[in-house]
């Protein structure tokens, strides 16, 4: 590249910018880029904003909370983001997330900057319309959204299934918008391992523990697979959540008993993955799961919903199975049939490393992004 050239990443969370966008960051700096990440200051998360210093070339922090509703709070947020990017002056601005692409959009429009870009990597909270406070946040977040994407010269979603969402409420034109495979994982770090079978074959389900998550219906089905079989074992690895839909430490740790569930807490995903036969993720919706990619590359089948996101990682049959979304018998169904046919472990689990290698190799998935962003900005 000729010149060097700033791009700001503006995220909602230092962990999962760290985690989702590392090698983005590595390679856009490597194509020449002078790569600035925007993230909210979160006493959790310092430790993961300083790692965040040393991998790209600034970091600024900012106030606008992922989980807050008190609009005086996203205020303030939007305010201090224009002030940022009035400062920086970066060539581009690449929001990650619904209130980034947001707050983030207005913001770099009111500072002037012209090279804007939203990834919109999952729906969630706002766009979960099955009670009263969705219903309100949904509308108030479309609102703005209606506002703000207008100035995008471009908007990326992770699965099909979001990007006609946005259209069918007239959120975007369509020849604004591209679908990319997610953020993509490092197949290099996630290193091929037969799965450990011997006597017990060994589920894991892995997330915050949020209800959309389908984590009860996990629970349910363990419970009734646990009066079935002894052959089995079943795990469940997460935290809980600033999310209003997040379920308390005490009532997961309550339900998992009930259930003979291991609850393991947050924990290095390569190793667990290592010592588990089967990973299960039974959510209502996703942009594209990092769990499941996790789990796909080190070599083990999924079971997950027939759902925007997650159905994108699975070939019902080839490398797992896909089940209906709010369905325990669906959900126990699919986790017995590993327990009666143990020798589709390891079938399905290097199809499910040959399919992340194709389909998610982060490598690929960086050089569409990166492609797009280069010929727009043109």
């Amino acid at each position: 590249m000729k010149h060097l050239k700033k791009i700001i990443l503006v995220e909602n969370n230092a962990d999962a910018n760290l985690r989702f966008r590392r090698d983005l960051i590595i390679d856009l700096i490597r194509r020449g880029y002078r790569v600035q990440v925007f993230v909210p200051y979160e006493r959790e998360n310092i430790e993961q904003i300083r790692k965040l210093i040393t991998i790209c070339n600034k970091v600024r922090l900012y106030s606008l909370k992922r989980a807050s509703k008190n609009p005086i709070v996203d205020l303030i947020g939007l305010f201090e983001l224009y002030f940022l990017l009035f400062e920086e002056r970066p060539t581009i601005v690449l929001c990650y997330s619904i209130k980034p692409a947001i707050y983030g959009s207005i913001a770099a429009t009111l500072a002037g900057i012209k090279n804007l870009i939203s990834v919109i990597n999952g729906t969630g909270f706002a766009f979960s319309n099955y009670n009263s406070l969705r219903k309100l946040v949904g509308f108030w977040a479309k609102l703005l959204l209606r506002i703000s994407i207008r100035f995008n010269k471009c908007v990326f979603f992770y699965n099909l299934d979001d990007l006609e969402l946005f259209e069918n409420f007239k959120l975007i034109k369509s020849n604004k918008s591209f679908v990319v495979n997610g953020s993509g994982i490092n197949i290099n770090e996630y290193n091929y391992s037969a799965a450990p079978y011997s006597s017990k074959i060994a589920f894991l389900m892995a997330s915050r523990f949020l209800i959309e998550k389908g984590i009860l219906e996990y629970l349910t089905a363990c419970k009734i697979l646990n009066q079935k079989y002894n052959n089995a074992r079943f795990l469940l690895a997460g935290k809980q959540d600033s999310n209003p839909s997040s379920l308390s430490k005490e009532k997961i740790r309550y339900l998992s008993k009930q259930a003979n569930v291991e609850l393991i807490g947050w924990v290095d995903m390569r190793e667990i993955l290592k010592k588990i036969d089967v990973f299960v993720l039974p959510s209502y919706r996703e942009g594209i799961p990092r769990s499941i990619l996790e789990a796909m590359a080190i070599g083990r089948p999924i079971i997950t919903t027939d759902v925007p996101g997650c159905k994108e990682t699975v070939i019902n049959g080839y490398n797992g199975y896909l089940i209906l979304p709010r369905d325990v018998n669906s959900l126990v169904d699919a986790m017995e049939n590993f327990i009666k046919n143990p020798s589709l472990i390891l079938k399905m689990g290097k199809a499910s490393r040959k399919l992340v290698e194709e389909k998610f190799d982060v490598l690929k998935v960086n050089e569409k992004l990166i492609s797009y962003i280069e010929e727009l900005i043109k």
